[in-house]
């Protein structure tokens, strides 16, 4: 309650001298004695959710106590280190929002002559220390706690990196998650593409605002952990779905430009840079589409990099509020020609209806044109929110994600009928694929077979059971299907390289 009406910040408890200035001794001694000592925790779940509703509270519930002092700094740290994107010693990441370093938290304070043992077992202590209060603490005050301090480290991080971010993170918010997402295939045993030009496009402001989702996420880890009889449940990890996805989408371009399409449009292309990333045949025109401060951010941030000019012709607006054809024709693409459209990750947020009116308008006007895209089916997407999947996992932590990244608003509002769309329109499907499927093309049998048979649930419930993937053209004379490629046949299954 304290929280929602604007209490003062976290800073306004008086928690004794900051963790990082008492001697590493003293805080490895503290922090051993509460994690490994149940004294000190008394009842263990009523005590840290006392400390849960004192730094909810914004210290308005009395003196805290010295155990409690100790807890509260720790807690704020690991807080800031979740925002920067560390991962904690043992909390490992969740569903691709966890860090990406894997080793270390982040520096406390000024580093004492100790040895690197002890400063990692200092280090694994705090960290146990904040999975007791993730564990322990009421979930809604764990939400109360991961609003409030977005809020306030949001304000933090515009203050660093301008008032302008507000504008940028608000356009660019699915793009900015996509751009973490795509992080994780660095963490693949053979990565089917580079990360590095994603990294460049991190924020603190998107960061603030993902910890609504990425605290309350960690709590339902840290008990889930704690509730399983190995303690080893084993997650699916995030490469193999995004990381498959984005090489798909990279091999069929590739497959497009040695046939000899030289236009290619990136619709809605957010932090895509495929333009700079893939080798491109001399004379072929690419082109993104985009909000103009998105598109203005990304070039920004290349350039500050040392990336030269970017190279690719630039139509800001919102592809659904343009005369798309005018625009096009105006940076250079010929309707009549060949072209290659990236619709990636779009239409799950459009109104069905709307994005069926937007395909039947770009395969009127460009007749020649090939289009690949991705889709969300029913339960996942869906106008009032997410169904059941058949998957409690899935099912909460879409909800706690997607609404924290929607500032409260469910974006997946868009699940595609491809039956009643081909119906409609009459194109040709060249394909279409499952995530299943796609993940054996692009990573080749050898090593998808015993990752799909280990993660098998995933793919038949939830979250990657509804993704698919078609790529389609115009109807020719009314033979809808005709060419459709069978995703058994050897030509399909041989693509997959780095896009470096």
């Amino acid at each position: 309650k304290n929280a929602a009406s604007g209490a003062a910040p976290l800073e306004a408890l008086s928690p004794g001298p900051p963790l990082g200035e008492l001697p590493l001794c003293a805080r490895t001694r503290g922090a051993r004695a509460i994690a490994s000592r149940p004294a000190c925790l008394g009842s263990g779940p009523a005590w840290m959710s006392c400390v849960a509703v004192r730094l909810g509270s914004g210290g308005r519930c009395g003196r805290l106590a010295p155990t409690e002092r100790l807890t509260a700094g720790i807690v704020r740290r690991c807080l800031a280190s979740v925002v920067r994107g560390g991962a904690w010693p043992g909390l490992g990441p969740r569903s691709g929002l966890g860090g990406h370093s894997s080793t270390a938290g982040p520096r406390c304070g000024r580093r004492p002559p100790l040895g690197q043992l002890q400063q990692r077992r200092a280090l694994h202590l705090q960290a146990e220390l904040f999975r007791l209060f993730l564990r322990f603490s009421p979930m809604r005050l764990i939400h109360a706690l991961a609003a409030r301090e977005a809020s306030r480290l949001r304000e933090v991080a515009l203050a660093e990196e301008g008032a302008g971010m507000a504008e940028v993170t608000a356009l660019g918010r699915t793009a900015f998650l996509a751009s973490n997402a795509r992080r994780a295939e660095a963490q693949a045993p053979e990565p089917l593409y580079s990360a590095d030009l994603d990294m460049l496009f991190e924020s603190r402001v998107f960061a603030a605002t993902l910890l609504r989702a990425r605290l309350p996420m960690l709590a339902i880890a840290a008990r889930e952990q704690a509730a399983a009889k190995d303690g080893s449940a084993e997650e699916m990890p995030a490469w193999l779905g995004i990381g498959s996805s984005t090489a798909f989408f990279d091999d069929r371009l590739r497959r497009a430009l040695a046939e000899g399409t030289r236009q290619v449009v990136s619709l809605g292309s957010g932090f895509d840079c495929r333009a700079m990333r893939l080798e491109r045949p001399d004379g072929t025109l690419f082109v993104e589409v985009d909000e103009g401060p998105l598109l203005d951010f990304k070039m920004q941030r290349l350039a500050d990099a040392g990336h030269g000019p970017y190279p690719a012709a630039i139509v800001r607006g919102s592809y659904l509020g343009l005369d798309l054809l005018d625009e096009l024709v105006k940076v250079g693409v010929d309707p009549k020609e060949p072209v290659f459209f990236l619709w990636e990750a779009n239409t799950m947020y459009l109104p069905p209806e709307r994005a069926r009116s937007f395909l039947g308008a770009l395969l009127r006007d460009f007749p020649r044109c090939e289009v690949i895209f991705d889709y969300f089916t029913e339960p996942v997407a869906g106008p009032g929110g997410p169904k059941k999947t058949g998957c409690a996992e899935t099912d909460r932590d879409l909800e706690i994600l997607v609404r924290a990244v929607g500032d409260g608003e469910w974006l997946l509002v868009g699940p595609w009928d491809s039956e009643l769309a081909q119906r409609e329109l009459g194109f040709e499907v060249i394909e279409q694929l499952s995530l299943r499927e796609v993940v054996r093309a692009v990573r080749g049998e050898a090593v998808a077979a015993p990752l799909l048979q280990r993660h098998r649930r995933d793919f038949e419930v939830g979250l990657h059971a509804c993704q698919h993937f078609c790529r389609l053209r115009p109807g020719r004379g009314g033979s809808v299907g005709e060419s459709t490629e069978s995703a058994g046949g050897d030509d399909y299954r041989g693509g997959g390289g780095g896009g470096g």
